[in-house]
């Protein structure tokens, strides 16, 4: 599966980022390898309004699972149409997010 996580910066030792629209990267994670497919600068972070439900079209394209500590309503809404699960973060680093969620050891959002 394809992991979209919210974090710091663009490593596996990077912190996971609290916001959903607003984080500083997304990283896509394969939950087999626990390699990063993908870590970029979140191109919507410094848009004035719109940037949970634009951060979620992108997800619904490119991952199968988000994880993040909190979740707009608006934001939620549109991954769960699209059939994104969510999770909300446990770990001090992308890593420890990884491996929680390949050992179920994350609570489900909604």
């Amino acid at each position: 599966m394809k992991l979209f996580i919210t974090a710091e910066g663009n490593k596996l030792s990077s912190k996971p980022d609290d916001r959903f629209g607003r984080g500083n990267y997304f990283q896509i994670v394969d939950s087999e390898t626990g390699e990063i497919i993908e870590a970029k600068e979140n191109p919507f972070k410094s848009g004035a309004h719109g940037v949970g439900i634009k951060t979620s079209n992108y997800v619904a394209k490119n991952a199968d699972v988000a994880i993040c500590k909190k979740f707009g309503p608006k934001a939620a809404e549109v991954l769960k149409q699209s059939g994104v699960q969510m999770y909300i973060t446990k770990g001090n680093t992308v890593k420890d997010v990884v491996e929680h969620f390949k050992n179920n050891k994350l609570e489900k959002f909604l």
